[in-house]
């Protein structure tokens, strides 16, 4: 459990620690073997109780289980602050996913197109909204009333589209239907109930094309609404995308 964790973790500390602490370790080893430290007291575990009882010849075995037990703890007690003191405050670990994302942009730009033939909760539509600029992604969620579709379409680094790529196709529950519309009652979780809803989403949600493009087109993510298939073509033809609205609509 949390304590084998703990002991691999310790186990692989040389090898996989930074330099410096390559050295503090050699260098604490060094004052063992001259005599100027103490030798460390052998590590336990459950496991090897019975071993550790052998070669001590401890005659009482309860006191040697609760002397394993408390160096485990301990373990795990340090495993635990070594953790809280490198884990990362919110706005490190914003800064830190930003600079994989840009990273991931070197390789080229990623894009993803989708068909969405409804997008009216207004969840759903934070969701896309939110994860998209998150991700540093850039695009469009175009809509035409006549035809009832939505393109979404995103553009970005690599690891930022593959995961607005899970959201669109796993994470956004599509079967959940807009405020103050007819729902399906009490949500079953049976294999039929699965089926529905994986099915629901795959009508409701496609990826249409995902590939790569010399460059951004936009240089944001926003919403732009067309009364009709006419008009949000010639809107794509001026940013010269024509085809991934014909995707979309075909």
């Amino acid at each position: 459990g949390e304590a084998d964790a703990a002991d691999a973790d310790e186990e692989g500390a040389a090898e996989a620690a930074p330099q410096g602490a390559a050295e503090r370790f050699k260098e604490q080893q060094d004052k063992v073997r001259y005599g100027l430290l103490p030798p460390p007291e052998p590590k336990m575990k459950i496991s090897t109780f019975m071993r550790i009882k052998t070669d001590e010849g401890v005659a009482d075995p309860t006191a040697l289980e609760a002397r394993v037990r408390a160096q485990m703890a301990s373990r795990v007690r340090n495993h635990e602050m070594r953790n809280l003191a490198n884990k990362l405050t919110p706005a490190e670990r914003k800064e830190k996913l930003e600079a994989k994302l840009v990273k991931t942009e070197e390789t080229g730009v990623h894009v993803a197109l989708f068909r969405v033939t409804r997008l009216e909760n207004k969840q759903h539509i934070f969701k896309v909204d939110r994860n998209a600029k998150d991700l540093l992604l850039t695009g469009i969620v175009l809509h035409a009333k006549s035809a009832g579709v939505n393109m979404v379409l995103v553009e970005g680094g690599r690891l930022g589209v593959k995961k607005f790529v899970q959201l669109m196709t796993r994470r956004i529950r599509w079967h959940e239907t807009a405020p103050g519309e007819a729902g399906s009652g009490e949500e079953s979780d049976s294999e039929d109930e699965d089926r529905r809803r994986r099915a629901v989403a795959q009508q409701v949600c496609q990826l249409v094309w995902q590939g790569t493009s010399p460059k951004r087109v936009f240089s944001d993510f926003r919403f732009e609404e067309c009364r009709t298939i006419v008009s949000a073509r010639r809107l794509m033809e001026q940013r010269g995308i024509a085809p991934y609205w014909d995707r979309v609509v075909e």
